[in-house]
């Protein structure tokens, strides 16, 4: 619920998922951005362990409050 209000558009939880997953089905490095809100700035250590658990190269932070 979270990613998909902040990215302002249902069910892109959903197709970014799918698309790490096809990076990673074809080990291809990725990094990812989580910007940092309001909605999640609670947990954010646990939305990079997460992000780190996908195979991310990098888990950057970009901070949006």
């Amino acid at each position: 619920k979270v990613h998909d209000t902040i990215t302002q558009e249902s069910g892109s939880w959903r197709q970014t998922i799918k698309g790490i997953n096809l990076l990673r089905e074809n080990n291809i490095p990725f990094q990812i951005s989580v910007p940092l809100t309001k909605l999640n700035i609670s947990n954010y250590l646990e939305t990079e362990k997460f992000c780190e658990t996908l195979g991310a190269v990098s888990v950057g932070l970009n901070c949006a409050i």
